[in-house]
């Protein structure tokens, strides 16, 4: 009975940190245009183009399709340093599946994908500029 429940016990502290360790990033797609204007108060609408109407506040830009978030990209200035912590954390996630990673002395791109959504890393080395984009397949969609 003893080693019953000492089994039982590792297993679920096994799945817990399993759980923990293995999670899908934070998202906001398929959010109403309402929604994120209340988390994002300052967002002013950009363009519309091809049934895609992007609104920017700051340094992202949100792209909505039939009302619904269906790109979310945030561009930063920062050192290489803080792209591999972003590259570490990406790769301790749940992902399917991760594109191999393009790297020249110029740019580097990869893309990890999910369940409904797929993260795009883009970093270019001489502007220190990172291209962070959350997609969704009803992007595409026509």
């Amino acid at each position: 009975m003893k080693t019953i429940r000492r089994f039982i016990s590792i297993a679920v502290l096994l799945l817990a940190s399993l759980t923990c360790f293995a999670q899908v990033p934070k998202h906001d797609l398929g959010k109403s245009l309402s929604e994120m204007r209340q988390k994002y108060p300052n967002l002013t609408y950009h363009e519309t183009r091809n049934k895609l109407v992007e609104y920017q506040t700051g340094n992202r830009t949100l792209t909505f399709k039939d009302n619904k978030l269906v790109c979310d990209c945030e561009d930063l200035f920062v050192g290489v340093n803080y792209v591999r912590q972003l590259l570490n954390k990406l790769e301790q996630t749940a992902y399917i599946r991760k594109s191999d990673a393009t790297d020249n002395s110029f740019s580097f791109s990869q893309m990890f994908y999910y369940d409904g959504f797929w993260i795009t890393v883009g970093y270019w080395y001489d502007d220190r500029y990172l291209n962070f984009i959350f997609q969704s397949p009803e992007f595409f969609k026509q």
